[in-house]
């Protein structure tokens, strides 16, 4: 359907945008219902500070304890840790500004543009690259859960969204990011909404560690041990067994992975293959482009790797289906991410998901007898994670090949341990439901006092 805005050149002048998505008729009407509400500027100094992470390159060392925070991290008001890398100390402390405090709000600017969530302690100490905004709010004047409320809501979304620019790449600027209006509601309004965002993350830091404590107690009962799983400098591989793999590539032979498939293979109960006890699914859908039908779309940047979920609803009309989108999706399925770097996004489609489109970059399990809960603590957990790891390929995006998962070995683990981690994990998922229920009562707040 075909919209038209007829704009002032005095207004034109004023937002000095000439794209006409910039006007959109919604766009103009959330903008008046702000300015009409009673809003600040984001970057007013009264109220905040606004600045942005590190802008040269990023010193990466496994070693480090400090957290680096970018775009996929925040989601809708929390964190996703799963894929995050850590800085090394010495860049940390050359970098005093962007050392990140509790409380601070933290903002997607590329990518993901939009995303927000509050610091808390149990992820400090962090830095942030340049691809977030970091706003420290003064307390006594704006409750950071609550501007975390606000960002996430419409009203915050279709700003950060609108003042995006970029041809090849949408950019939240810092210069943009500060010009964005959020409503000054009196202190018990904001502490109230405060409140709900608050408990919301509290509940969802406790889903993350009950599904560790899943993962980590399916580790305990085989005894797994990393003493023998250390990256070793030097090594030596004789040529039959070169020739035999077909694979020159030194990372394949690291000692690491065969005292892994060792132990796998000792473990008193025995040992499988993972397709064997957990089949993969084929099926497929075929996707019109010309459809007007809507579908739900679940691409890599909707899973949550922390907690083994899926975020948030991505519903698109057919004829935008991207060539990918392929993978149909049941209740029950456990899908696997197939490309190197993200091995660990892990997800269990839920009744919500039922009946939706998945990426062809995913693997998708259908287990039969299994508990698809333990599978998904099984395929988070080190067992099968560092298998994957070596059975990538490829050079510009590595990856697995499908037929290699039937190389996969796992222990056998008796009905009642599976069902024991199950339960964990379904507890974990239950924390995790309450925790965006609470998100979502604390943006609807928002939005109706903005409304109302």
């Amino acid at each position: 359907m075909v919209t038209i805005s007829i704009i002032k050149l005095n207004e034109l002048q004023r937002f000095n945008r000439l794209d006409s998505e910039y006007y959109q008729p919604f766009y103009l009407e959330y903008y008046e219902k702000l300015k009409k509400f009673g809003s600040v500027k984001l970057g007013d100094p009264k109220y905040t500070k606004v600045s942005d992470g590190i802008h040269s390159s990023i010193d990466y060392d496994i070693n480090s304890k400090i957290i680096c925070l970018s775009a996929m991290s925040p989601r809708l008001g929390y964190f996703d840790l799963s894929g995050n890398s850590y800085i090394s100390e010495r860049q940390h402390r050359k970098y005093p500004n962007s050392n990140l405090r509790e409380e601070d709000i933290i903002l997607s600017s590329v990518g993901t543009i939009g995303n927000c969530a509050v610091v808390t302690k149990d992820i400090l100490p962090a830095n942030a690259d340049r691809h977030v905004g970091i706003i420290r709010t003064k307390k006594d004047r704006l409750d950071p859960f609550y501007v975390c409320a606000f960002l996430n809501s419409k009203y915050g979304r279709f700003q950060t969204i609108r003042e995006a620019t970029g041809n090849v790449q949408l950019n939240l600027f810092i210069d943009k990011m500060k010009e964005l209006l959020v409503p000054l509601l009196s202190p018990s309004e904001q502490g109230k909404i405060g409140q709900l965002v608050k408990e919301s993350t509290i509940m969802y830091i406790n889903s993350e560690q009950k599904f560790k404590q899943a993962v980590q107690t399916l580790l305990q009962f085989v005894n797994f041990s990393d003493k023998r799983l250390g990256h070793i400098l030097t090594y030596i591989v004789d040529y039959k067994t070169i020739t035999a793999n077909n694979r020159i590539d030194a990372e394949f032979y690291q000692p690491k992975y065969d005292n892994l498939l060792e132990d796998i293979r000792n473990f008193k109960n025995g040992y499988s293959f993972l397709v064997q006890s957990f089949p993969l699914s084929n099926s497929r859908v075929q996707s019109n482009k010309k459809s007007d039908e809507e579908f739900t779309y679940v691409e890599l940047a909707d899973v949550n790797g922390s907690v083994g979920t899926i975020d948030e609803k991505n519903i698109i009309l057919g004829r935008n289906a991207p060539s990918r989108a392929k993978m149909s999706l049941k209740k029950g399925d456990v899908i696997v991410s197939s490309v190197s770097g993200s091995f660990d996004k892990v997800a269990l489609i839920s009744d919500e998901f039922d009946k939706s489109v998945g990426s062809t970059g995913f693997f998708v399990f259908r287990p039969k007898n299994g508990f698809s809960e333990f599978l998904l603590a099984l395929v988070k957990s080190p067992l099968v994670q560092l298998q994957l790891q070596k059975y990538t390929t490829g050079s510009i995006l590595s990856a697995v090949p499908k037929p290699i998962l039937k190389k996969i070995q796992i222990p056998d683990f008796p009905h009642d341990k599976q069902k024991l981690i199950a339960d964990m994990v379904k507890e974990s998922h239950q924390m995790f439901s309450r925790s965006r229920k609470l998100m979502k009562d604390a943006i609807t707040k928002v939005e109706g006092i903005i409304e109302n």
